[in-house]
């Protein structure tokens, strides 16, 4: 019951800020940390140690994850200026690729993605009515995704065994492109 009241108690004070805002101007930003964000990309890709040659698997898969910005301090400011900071820290961000695999028999391969998240302080000034003209300072705290991730290709045994350790075979860059 206590959350539903300050929650309430938030959007409230989150909208009147929003009324009673009659402009604002970004003016900097500052990355305040960076962290990295590992996931599996893939399924596995097996191959039977009964085989004689190499499985390939001809369609090739396009694969996909979107990351969306997040203000956790000052989300009224931050939406008054988001235009202004610039698009690769607002836009969200999806990265795709397509993977051909080649499989040796007895092995199994899969990709792992690697993001960076960073965590960015965005300062400015608001002008409030109740102000006459006079500009307050104003921050907002975000984290965002960089533009650029980086993805492993892994080869496991097919013993299938969870705990498998694996070797990298493949690596690279990976662009985003803007979310749908």
């Amino acid at each position: 019951m206590k959350s539903n009241y300050c929650n309430s108690i938030f959007l409230v004070l989150t909208l009147i800020s929003s009324i009673v805002q009659c402009g604002c101007l970004y003016s900097y930003k500052k990355e305040l940390s960076t962290r990295k964000e590992k996931k599996k990309w893939s399924e596995n890709y097996c191959c039977n140690d009964s085989n004689k040659t190499n499985c390939s698997f001809s369609n090739e898969e396009s694969f996909e994850y979107t990351y969306t910005t997040s203000a956790s301090i000052g989300i009224s400011f931050f939406n008054s200026v988001s235009a202004q900071v610039g698009e690769s820290v607002t836009q969200g961000k999806s990265f795709k690729k397509t993977f051909n695999y080649d499989v040796v028999p007895g092995t199994c391969k899969y990709v792992d993605v690697t993001v960076e998240k960073a965590k960015l302080q965005v300062l400015g000034f608001c002008s409030y009515w109740y102000t006459f003209g006079m500009y307050m300072p104003e921050y907002a705290i975000l984290e965002y995704t960089k533009d650029v991730a980086t993805f492993d290709m892994i080869e496991i045994p097919n013993n299938k065994n969870p705990g498998s350790i694996g070797k990298v075979v493949d690596s690279g860059k990976v662009n985003s492109s803007k979310a749908s």
